[in-house]
């Protein structure tokens, strides 16, 4: 069974139309600011989640070793993740 239809047009969200903000095309922005982030950008990490990280538990260490070598990167691993979140309900 496969799924079909996935993208911005399912459950009634429609994909986003250029405003005045976002680029144009030409590639400018329209407010003169660049849609790349900037080299100051960055992501800090709590030492409580550098601890928590450390405190995983056998099967979430597993889990995350199939996922850092690509066990999960499969049309039918895509497929059956969409289809939980489709089941879910999550997205309205």
């Amino acid at each position: 069974m496969s799924i079909h239809g996935i993208g911005p047009s399912i459950a009634g969200i429609s994909s986003p139309k250029p405003g005045k903000n976002e680029e144009r095309p030409g590639g400018t922005a329209a407010s003169g600011a660049s849609s790349r982030p900037s080299a100051l950008d960055r992501v800090e990490i709590s030492e409580a989640g550098r601890n928590l990280a450390g405190d995983l538990t056998p099967d979430l260490a597993e889990i995350r070793e199939k996922v850092l070598s690509g066990a999960y990167n499969t049309p039918a691993a895509a497929e059956e993740t969409a289809r939980r979140i489709l089941a879910s309900g999550d997205l309205g």
